[in-house]
């Protein structure tokens, strides 16, 4: 059985929302969209947050923009870690030796 969608919102007077609040905060939670009336005119509208989810990113979204070493996943040397980590004007004191 498919839930009932209502074309239009829920209209209530602000007295009644304050006196059954968990009524209607409990119709909101479920997708309801309310109308507070005041003195029969609407002066609020109570509806639930469209948060979206996290997006995922495409599949192969830089494809062809650069390729990936053949060696990439190996293990540095030492050398590999000076080159990398340390500017060539203070490359002759690398720790790592």
């Amino acid at each position: 059985m498919s839930p009932t969608v209502r074309v239009k919102p829920v209209q209530v007077n602000r007295e009644e929302i304050l006196r059954n609040f968990r009524i209607y905060f409990q119709q909101v939670e479920e997708g309801e969209t309310i109308v507070v009336l005041e003195a029969g005119k609407p002066v609020a509208e109570i509806r639930p947050l469209s948060i979206p989810g996290p997006r995922l990113r495409p599949f192969g979204l830089c494809a062809g923009e650069f390729q990936v070493p053949d060696d990439f996943d190996a293990p540095f040397t030492r050398t590999s870690i000076c080159e990398t980590t340390i500017p060539p004007a203070r490359r002759l004191e690398c720790p790592v030796r």
